[in-house]
């Protein structure tokens, strides 16, 4: 068995194995070893690259050194817990190094989009408003291919609404797409909003430690008016009653 010790408090090895033809052989893949804030020993099969097991064992480290402190992951790091893998969230959970809120993470963003769609409804906004934040979403995540919540990446979203503005004004300009409705910066902006809201809902419920979208920033709607707005003048006004 090769092991590899270093000072931060875990040991990264390859574990052997005895075959079906009775030879041992070494694993190809690195396990990482521990006491956890309890003092038990812990263990958990990480990558076939030792570097990237030695990342592996550090974010570990970190989440049981907060974990035995009382705090909870943030930043990079609770960015990380969201992409675990479920079988490493199960065991990290059961040990007490993680909380119940990271089994959340792990959910289809589907069901998480349900549940937000049911939240805005018992909250009594009107059910138009709910399927058009919905609908967007929902476009957002599938156009993207989007599966969990860990997967939204703001840059993607950009280039996905960047894209679809794009096509739009390609259609207008050919003559084929509607001024009016289409896909403009006043649209781009309500789905932008639309993610906006439901990040801030996954977070507001602890299913997500942060929203990945924060940073998403609205275009100015004013270099693309779709409809003109003016108050009515004496002589529209008279012809509206008329």
């Amino acid at each position: 068995m090769t092991r590899r010790r270093n000072s931060e408090g875990f040991r990264v090895f390859q574990p052997e194995y005895t075959d079906h033809s009775g030879k041992k052989r070494r694993s190809p893949r690195h396990h990482v070893a521990f006491k956890d804030h309890n003092g038990v020993r812990r263990r958990l099969p990480a990558f076939t690259d030792y570097s990237a097991s030695v990342s592996f064992g550090r974010r570990v480290r970190e989440l049981d050194d907060l974990r035995a402190v009382g705090e909870s992951p943030r930043g990079d790091l609770a960015r990380w817990v969201d992409g675990l893998t479920d079988d490493v969230r199960v065991k990290l959970i059961a040990w007490s190094i993680l909380d119940q809120r990271a089994s959340m993470a792990s959910r289809p963003l589907q069901g998480h989009i349900e549940d937000w769609h049911a939240s805005i409804l018992a909250d009594g906004r009107v059910e138009d408003h709910a399927k058009v934040v919905r609908t967007h979403v929902d476009r957002i995540v599938n156009a993207c291919g989007f599966s969990r919540f860990s997967d939204i990446d703001p840059e993607t979203i950009k280039q996905y609404l960047a894209q679809r503005q794009q096509q739009d004004k390609l259609e207008r300009e050919s003559g084929n797409g509607d001024r009016r409705r289409g896909f403009g910066i006043e649209t781009r902006n309500s789905h932008v909003r639309a993610i906006k809201q439901f990040s801030r809902w996954m977070v507001a419920q602890r299913r997500a430690s942060e929203s990945p979208v924060v940073g998403l920033k609205m275009l100015n709607v004013q270099t693309d008016r779709r409809r003109l707005r003016r108050a009515l003048s004496l002589d529209d006004l008279l012809k509206l009653l008329t």
